[in-house]
């Protein structure tokens, strides 16, 4: 052997291969990319659980009660014929017409669709104002009990940050921690929530608990 030349070892055939799924599996396994940061904070001035809503005379408009007594109005100007009402901002984005009963008032003008509830299976809805636009939140109830928010690539809600005691949607929309809320440790970047995550909250809107989805 000539001095300076060490032992020649030939490459094995599986080499290749093994770097290539290693590559792979560490591309697979990490945690969504953190989504953009809230430009506006937004309080919600209206919160309740849904128990009957009724399109007011048309499809454009409808008036959801709410269990408290308080009612949020939804405008949709997607439709040819509600060409004068602006879509009212959906910032959190649930099912409004989950688990209700929907049917059309035969008694009236037009036919309006009316929705209603058992108690405590409808939605639990979210309302404020930005600027001079009032927005609206839907939460569906899950099968644990909880209303809870899945965050979503390329929603509104695709994320959320932890300030004090408020947990701080993307969407702006502000949502205060019940009392016995408990930070998850692991991972130790769980926040901010990205998509995948999720948020459960009570009946008052308040933030019980977060999960952190982890794909490994």
């Amino acid at each position: 052997m000539r001095p300076g030349r060490g032992i020649a070892r030939r490459a094995s055939p599986w080499a290749g291969v093994l770097a290539l799924a290693a590559s792979l599996l560490g591309a697979c396994v990490g945690r969504a990319a953190v989504p953009p940061p809230p430009t506006s904070s937004l309080t919600p001035d209206t919160i309740g659980v849904a128990v009957s809503g009724r399109d007011l005379g048309s499809p454009c408009e409808t008036r959801f009660t709410l269990a408290n007594g308080e009612t949020v109005t939804y405008q949709n100007g997607s439709y040819t014929v509600c060409g004068a009402y602006t879509t009212t901002p959906t910032l959190i984005s649930g099912s409004v017409s989950a688990a209700a009963d929907v049917s059309r008032d035969t008694t009236a003008s037009g036919e309006p669709v009316v929705y209603a509830w058992k108690p405590g299976e409808g939605p639990l809805l979210l309302s404020g104002i930005d600027g001079t636009t009032r927005w609206i939140g839907v939460v569906n109830l899950d099968v644990d009990g909880c209303y809870r928010i899945r965050l979503n690539d390329g929603w509104p809600d695709s994320g959320a940050w932890l300030e004090g005691q408020q947990l701080h949607l993307t969407s702006g929309v502000l949502l205060g921690l019940a009392p016995g809320f408990t930070a998850p440790t692991y991972p130790e970047d769980a926040f901010p929530l990205r998509p995948g995550d999720s948020v459960c909250l009570d009946s008052d809107g308040q933030v019980t608990s977060v999960s952190v989805f982890l794909p490994y």
